[in-house]
């Protein structure tokens, strides 16, 4: 089977946080996940991509960090990797691309919604505040920011 990118990550946590103890909870890992498996043979086929894809590598994994991290904190951690789990190309970590893709987000949603910033802006020279000059300023803002 195709691994996902909670195993990846989890992979990663192992090598990163927990060295000398990767091999063992690597295994226990793969050792839940059987049973788990086991336990949801009889899946209709959709059901079985379903859970393959995010659920029962999630709980093996949240399962397997209890081992060594307070339970908290083992849940933190598959939320993170589960919240990153879309990996985005652009995000290499040169802080240039990410500034330069940021900045023609907030540009291309600026122009996209041009309607609010005149009407804010048409707002302010009545001296009338308004939802929409507040949007506007905050995109301003953030697009000075990046």
């Amino acid at each position: 089977m195709k691994k996902n990118y909670l195993v990846a990550a989890f992979e990663e946590t192992l090598a990163r946080d927990f060295p000398a103890q990767a091999r063992a909870l690597k295994l226990a890992f793969e050792t839940r996940l059987a049973h788990l498996r086991r336990e949801n043979a009889g899946a209709s086929r959709e059901k079985q991509r379903h859970l393959e894809g995010q659920i029962l590598p999630g709980i093996a994994i949240y399962e397997t960090l209890q081992t060594v991290l307070p339970k908290e904190a083992a849940l933190a951690a598959v939320q993170l990797a589960d919240s990153r789990g879309y990996v985005l190309p652009l995000w290499t970590g040169n802080a240039r691309l990410q500034t330069a893709v940021q900045l023609a987000a907030v540009l291309l949603v600026s122009l996209l919604c041009r309607n609010v910033f005149q009407r804010g802006f048409g707002l302010l020279t009545r001296r009338r505040w308004s939802g929409e000059l507040l949007a506007s300023v905050s995109a301003i803002i953030t697009g000075l920011d990046c």
